[in-house]
């Protein structure tokens, strides 16, 4: 047996006893005697709760964070698009404006990681789930994607099933993980790579794999990959690099569409594999795979929009 209870001193202080014991039986079965110990386990509990209230006071700093660093983000976005709207040809002012809204967008990325991590670790997020359509979340998560894929001169190669597959889930959260998954594709694969998205269905589930050619993962950080902060070496031009938390949220999501990620690289230089298996819905085709070309611009019909916002600042 094992037993942990508290018991009251005769001061009147509680403490922690761990109870372990064995029993000995005779040749009939017979519970003849207990052997056993009983310790004092007092402080490795206070240590214990310790630990649980600190890592309960980092989630909500996180979630402070966040919040507070998006704030500001939001009239430097607003002032970036005005100066770029007065047309000014100044060469200086203009690569000031574009980097300023270049800076801002990958801050904004950040944020949005950091707000969904603390959001899932606090357990305050729900998807949004309904059929879901496979080659309209990957057009989808390749069209976000072009801008870095394009900037670095990398080639994708996209394979899906001849016919459509259909899954169950959150179409914002799904390309959210492609999307991430391609990013850092994209991010640790030197100019000029390539990147493979092949997916695949056998029987009840649907395997998506991301693939490059780029850094790869090494031996000893390929078991802590997918934890939060973790994040290897990188060299100083990897400098687009995050801050370790989007393995960890793509993780998490998926786990959230009752799926499975996994994580393969032969080596440093040897390249990325990324698996993410999901449930697909009954009566998915098995078909011959097709060729889907890259993703286009999107076109989006012109419309006026009204943005109220309270922030002081803008």
């Amino acid at each position: 047996f094992s037993e942990e209870y508290r018991i009251r001193c005769k001061d009147g202080s509680p403490n922690w006893i761990a109870a372990r014991g064995i029993a000995r039986r005779d040749a009939s079965g017979n519970v003849i005697r207990m052997a056993g110990s009983e310790s004092d386990i007092t402080e490795r509990k206070r240590i214990e709760q310790a630990l649980i209230e600190a890592h309960h006071r980092k989630d909500e700093f996180l979630a402070m964070l966040a919040h507070e660093l998006r704030n500001p983000l939001t009239p430097i976005r607003n002032a970036a698009h005005v100066l770029g709207r007065l047309g000014i040809r100044e060469p200086r002012v203009q690569w000031a404006q574009q980097t300023i809204e270049r800076q801002v967008d990958h801050l904004v990325r950040l944020v949005d990681e950091l707000l969904d991590v603390s959001r899932i670790v606090r357990g305050k997020v729900t998807l949004k789930v309904e059929v879901v359509e496979l080659a309209g979340v990957v057009n989808q998560a390749l069209e976000m994607a072009r801008p870095l894929i394009d900037a670095m001169g990398h080639q994708v190669e996209v394979q899906l099933p001849g016919q459509p597959v259909y899954l169950q889930g959150d179409p914002v959260r799904l390309a959210q993980v492609l999307l991430n998954l391609l990013d850092n594709a994209a991010k640790y694969t030197p100019d000029g790579g390539r990147i493979q998205v092949e997916a695949s269905v056998a029987g009840p589930v649907l395997e998506i794999q991301v693939r490059d050619n780029g850094l790869g993962i090494p031996a000893e950080l390929l078991p802590q990959v997918f934890e939060l902060f973790q994040q290897g070496e990188r060299t100083l031009d990897r400098s687009q690099g995050g801050l370790g938390i989007g393995s960890t949220l793509v993780k998490r999501l998926v786990e959230m569409h009752g799926g499975l990620l996994e994580a393969y690289s032969a080596g440093t230089g040897q390249g990325s594999t990324f698996t993410v298996c999901l449930p697909v819905l009954p009566g998915t085709s098995t078909a011959e795979r097709r060729e889907v070309p890259d993703a286009g611009p999107a076109t989006a019909a012109r419309c006026r929009v009204l943005v109220v916002d309270d922030d002081s600042a803008v």
